[in-house]
C-alpha cells in the first residue's frame, strides 16, 4: 500500500531512515514528533507536524552549603547563664549594707566557693581542687588532699606565684590531736599548733602539711583540678575574694571564718 505524506513528513522519513511515519514516531530518537490535529481542516488528508525538541535535563547545581548560626547575632555586653550565685555582679557592690560575720564556705563536692555575711549567701564562684581527686580530709604532708573543718584566714599574700593567696589556718586543733595520736607530729609541735590557733596566727609547718591556700591563676567550670590541695579561682574572682577577706581574729572570733566541707 502506497502512503502519501506531506513534504515535511516525507523529508523526516527520508532523513531518519524509517520506512513509514509510524515507525519513525515509535522509534527512540532525540527529536519527538506529533501531529497536531487541531490545526488541520477536517476535510484535509494532509497533516501538519509540530516539531518539539526535548532538551536534556541539566543537573541542578546546588551551591556549597553554608552553615548558618541558629538565632540572631547581636553585639554588646555579653550576658552569661548564671551557674553561680550572682556571678555577673561585683562583690563589693553586693556587700553594701551588709554587716555581720564574714564567711568563706568551700564546698569540695560542688567545686564551689561561697561568700556569706552572717547566714546570707552573697556570691559564689567555681573553683578547682587537687589534681589527684583525693577524697576525704587532709591527713599529712604530701597527700595532695584539701583539709575539711573550720578555719580562719591566717595570712594574705599579694605576691603569690598564683596571683594572690589567702593562707588557711591548717592544721587546726583537731588535726593536731589526730597528728599527735598517730605519731605524725611531736608533743612540742602539737603545743605550737594549739598556741597559734588560740592567737589566730599561722600554724607552724609540720608533717601534717602547711600552706593550704585559696589562690588565683585559674579555677572553676572551664578548668581541670590541678592544685596540690589548695582551692584555686580565676584571677578576677580571686581579686574579689582577697579584698573581702580579713585576717586574724577580733575578741577571739575570726574576722573571716573559712569552712571547708566535703
Amino acid at each position: 500500500m502506497t502512503h502519501k505524506y506531506s513534504p515535511l513528513i516525507a523529508t523526516i522519513i527520508a532523513l531518519s531512515g524509517c520506512t513509514t511515519f509510524n515507525s519513525c514516531t515509535s522509534s527512540q530518537s532525540v527529536i519527538e514528533y506529533h501531529i497536531d490535529e487541531s490545526l488541520q481542516p477536517k476535510s484535509s488528508t494532509s497533516h501538519t507536524v509540530v516539531e518539539k525538541v526535548v532538551k536534556p535535563r541539566m543537573p541542578k547545581i546546588v551551591p556549597e552549603s553554608v552553615t548558618k548560626p541558629k538565632g540572631t547575632l547581636s553585639f554588646g555586653r555579653p550576658v552569661f547563664n548564671e551557674r553561680y550565685h550572682n556571678q555577673n555582679e561585683d562583690l563589693e557592690d553586693l556587700l553594701e549594707g551588709h554587716t555581720g560575720q564574714r564567711k568563706i564556705v568551700i564546698d569540695k563536692s560542688a567545686r564551689e566557693l561561697q561568700i556569706y555575711v552572717g547566714d546570707e549567701l552573697i556570691k559564689s564562684y567555681g573553683i578547682s581542687l587537687s589534681r589527684r581527686h583525693q577524697s576525704g580530709p587532709k591527713q599529712r604532708k604530701g597527700d595532695l588532699k584539701t583539709p575539711e573543718g573550720h578555719f580562719y584566714a591566717a595570712r594574705k599574700n599579694p605576691n603569690s606565684r598564683w596571683h594572690k593567696a589567702i593562707v588557711i589556718s591548717y592544721p587546726g586543733k583537731e588535726d593536731a590531736i589526730r597528728g599527735l595520736k598517730k605519731g605524725i607530729i611531736t608533743k612540742r609541735q602539737y603545743t605550737q599548733i594549739l598556741k597559734a590557733q588560740d592567737e589566730c596566727r599561722e600554724p607552724p609547718r609540720t608533717n601534717l602539711g602547711s600552706l593550704v591556700e585559696i589562690h588565683g591563676a585559674g579555677g572553676g567550670r572551664f578548668y581541670q583540678d590541678w592544685t596540690h590541695g589548695c582551692a584555686s579561682l580565676n584571677n578576677r574572682a580571686m581579686d574579689e575574694v582577697y579584698k573581702f577577706t580579713f585576717t586574724g581574729c577580733y575578741k577571739g572570733k575570726p574576722k573571716t571564718e573559712i569552712i571547708i566541707k566535703r
